[in-house]
C-alpha cells in the first residue's frame, strides 16, 4: 500500500495545479483570474472514505469548492470540467494541526511612562489571550502556498507571541477570494517563555502566573455568575485576559501548549493536572523520553513533519578511530529514535498528529515515508494527516 500513499500525494499536487493554472481562466477576463468554470468532475477515480479503506471506483463532482456528489453514477452537469482519474486514488485533504504559515508576529506595543517591570500590563507581558491567528494570517503567504503544494488543504493555525499567544482557527488553504475561515477560537496557544526584562521572566515564573490567569478567570467567572443571579451585588470588573480565557477553564476549547525539551512536556502536564484544561503538545523534537509519562494521561502531541539530515550519516567514512565512530553510532542512533516515535506513540495509544511548525512543508513526504519504513502502519500515518 506504500505506492498508494505516493499516488495520494502526487493527486493532491495535481489537483493543486490544475485548479491554480492559468489553462483554466477565462480568455474574456483580462485579470486573468475569472475561472471558466467552478464546477468540477473527477472521474472513475478510487476513493477511499477513511485511512485503511480499500477504496472504490466513483466519480466526485465538485461545485465552488464544495462536494455535491460522490458515487459511480453520478449526472454530471454540461459546465462541469471533466478530470479523468482512472489511475488516482482519493483521500481526504492533509490537514496540518498546528502551522504558523502565513503568520506574522505583532509588533510589541510601546511601554507606558508608569512601566512597573514587576507588574506589567498583560500585553506587554505576552498575555493577550484575546487576539486571534485569523487576524495575524495572510492566505497570499509564500508559505501557504508551499502547504498547497505539499497536499494540505486546511491548516490548524496558531498565533504568534508571548506566553499565552491567542486564540487558533482552523482555515481552508484557499484563495484571497474565498471564505477561509472554518472555524475561528479553536484553542488557545501558549508556551513557556518568560517575558524580557520584565515579570514573568523565568520558567517558574511563567507558570506561576499561568496559574493566576487561569484561578482569576475561574474567580471572575463565580462572581459573574453571582452578579447575574443576585440583587444588589457590584458587578465585577470586565477583563480582556479573563474574558478570553473564559473558554479554556469551561474546557470548550484545548491549549496548544508548545514545548522545547523534556522538563517542559513534564512541567506542562503538572499545571493541566493541577488546573484541569484540555492539552495538545507540540514542538518537540523527539518524545521517546516522555511516552510513559504521556501515556494514559489524555493529552494529545503533534509531531513535527520532519526529520533529522541523515548525511552525516550517509557521509560516514570507514577508515576513523574509535572515538569518531563513537559519534558515528550516537548520531545513528539520535536518527533511528527520531523516526521511529511516530510508531512508538501508536503502539502505546498516545493521539498523535502533524505539524509543520518548524518544519518545511516540502519535506513533509520525505518525513512521513521515513517513519513509515521505521515502524509506522500506513494507516496511522493517514489518520494523523486527516
Amino acid at each position: 500500500m506504500r505506492k498508494t500513499l505516493w499516488k495520494a500525494s502526487l493527486f493532491g499536487l495535481f489537483m493543486m495545479g490544475f485548479f491554480s493554472g492559468e489553462s483554466v481562466h477565462a480568455q474574456s477576463d483580462p485579470t486573468g483570474k475569472k475561472s471558466i468554470t467552478n464546477t468540477y468532475a473527477i472521474t472513475n477515480a478510487t476513493v477511499h472514505s477513511s485511512p485503511g479503506s480499500e477504496g472504490k471506483k466513483a466519480s466526485i463532482l465538485i461545485k465552488d469548492g464544495v462536494i455535491l456528489g460522490i458515487g459511480d453514477n453520478l449526472s454530471l452537469p454540461a459546465e462541469a470540467k471533466v478530470i479523468a482519474a482512472d489511475s488516482l486514488h482519493v483521500y481526504a485533504g492533509f490537514i496540518d494541526a498546528a502551522s504558523r504559515a502565513g503568520i506574522s508576529k505583532p509588533e510589541d506595543p510601546e511601554r507606558p511612562k508608569d512601566f512597573v517591570y514587576s507588574n506589567p500590563p498583560d500585553e506587554i507581558a505576552g498575555i493577550t489571550p484575546w487576539r486571534s491567528a485569523v487576524d495575524q494570517f495572510d492566505i497570499e503567504s509564500s508559505a501557504v502556498s508551499d502547504l498547497r503544494k505539499a497536499g494540505f488543504t486546511m491548516a490548524h493555525i496558531l498565533p504568534d507571541g508571548g506566553m499565552i499567544s491567542g486564540k487558533g482557527a482552523l482555515v481552508v488553504l484557499g484563495d484571497n477570494e474565498s471564505t477561509n475561515v472554518l472555524k475561528a477560537n479553536t484553542s488557545l496557544a501558549a508556551n513557556l517563555n518568560g517575558a524580557r526584562g520584565m515579570y514573568p521572566g523565568t520558567t517558574v515564573g511563567v507558570m506561576a502566573k499561568f496559574r493566576d490567569v487561569y484561578q482569576n478567570t475561574k474567580l471572575t467567572k463565580d462572581r459573574m455568575a453571582l452578579f447575574a443571579s443576585n440583587n444588589g451585588v457590584t458587578r465585577p470588573e470586565i477583563n480582556p485576559t479573563y474574558t478570553a480565557m473564559s473558554e479554556v477553564v469551561d474546557r470548550a476549547i484545548p491549549i496548544f501548549f508548545e514545548v522545547e525539551d523534556d522538563l517542559e512536556v513534564r512541567r506542562a502536564l503538572s499545571l493541566q493536572k493541577e488546573l484541569g484544561f484540555q492539552l495538545v503538545l507540540f514542538g518537540l523534537e523527539e518524545y521517546e523520553a516522555v511516552i510513559d509519562v504521556l501515556k494514559g494521561s489524555g493529552v494529545g502531541v503533534l509531531l513535527k513533519l520532519q526529520i533529522p539530515d541523515d548525511k552525516a550519516i550517509k557521509n560516514q567514512k570507514e577508515d576513523v578511530s574509535d572515538a569518531v565512530k563513537a559519534q558515528y553510532q550516537r548520531v545513528k542512533e539520535a536518527y533511528d529514535k527520531t523516526i521511529a516515535q511516530a510508531g512508538k506513540l501508536a503502539a502505546a495509544g498516545v493521539p498523535f498528529a502533524f505539524s509543520t511548525v518548524g518544519a518545511k512543508p516540502n519535506d513533509a513526504m520525505k518525513a512521513l515515508q521515513a517513519m513509515i519504513e521505521a515502524g509506522l502502519s500506513e494507516k496511522d500515518a493517514l489518520a494523523a494527516l486527516t
